[in-house]
């Protein structure tokens, strides 16, 4: 202890403390809360896909902390594949209250529908191919499609599929589709085939999990 009755540290204690790595000034800047979050452009995303990719922003107590969380949060939001642009602003509080913040996050979603109309040919049959998407239908970044296809010699098939990222504010796929197919194969036999089916599952980015 010193004569000013300040402790000192020595032994093991202070060759960890030497040991600490240098404060970083850009995470551990002036103290900083967002207090607000408006979100303006978005017509049909739901207001709880922003809030999941904020929850660290929200728990960042410093300027820099809160500015590489809403960094994240802007990748994320990009990476749905459902906005055009992504734009993130810091503006001061209504009552100009030190160390505290809003957040404007402006979006311009993509356009919901997609249409595809085509003719193919496997060398076997000629077929009439017809496809509609749906980006972002229901606000949560979901992608719906709805395809069917005519074989001029009596094929024909519908085709269903349902894919969601974030499923239940995780990182994963919930994913479904069904289809319905009959493959005719009377131009060189007697019979034809049918399929009738669908599958649910959810997925992480790597892998299935059921």
């Amino acid at each position: 202890m010193h004569d000013d009755g300040i402790p000192s540290l020595s032994g093991p204690a202070a060759h960890i403390l030497s040991m600490a790595p240098p404060s970083n000034p850009f995470v551990d800047g002036p103290p900083l809360k967002i207090r607000n979050v408006t979100v303006r452009g978005n017509k049909r995303t739901s207001p709880t896909l922003f809030d999941n990719e904020l929850q660290s922003a929200y728990s960042a107590t410093t300027f820099g902390g809160v500015m590489e969380s809403l960094n994240a949060a802007a990748l994320e939001l990009r990476a749905f594949g459902i906005f055009d642009s992504v734009d993130i602003l810091l503006e001061k509080t209504a009552d100009g209250t030190r160390n505290e913040t809003d957040v404007v996050i402006t979006v311009k979603e993509s356009r919901m529908l997609s249409l595809y109309a085509g003719v193919e040919s496997s060398g076997a049959e000629g077929t009439a191919n017809t496809k509609c998407t749906l980006t972002n239908p229901l606000g949560h970044a979901e992608k719906i499609e709805l395809s069917a296809a005519h074989g001029q010699y009596g094929s024909d098939g519908q085709n269903f599929s349902y894919r969601r990222p974030k499923f239940l504010g995780r990182p994963w796929w919930f994913t479904a589709s069904a289809a319905n197919e009959v493959q005719v194969h009377e131009r060189f036999s007697s019979f034809r085939e049918k399929f009738r089916g669908g599958t649910v599952s959810v997925s992480d980015y790597n892998g299935v999990h059921d």
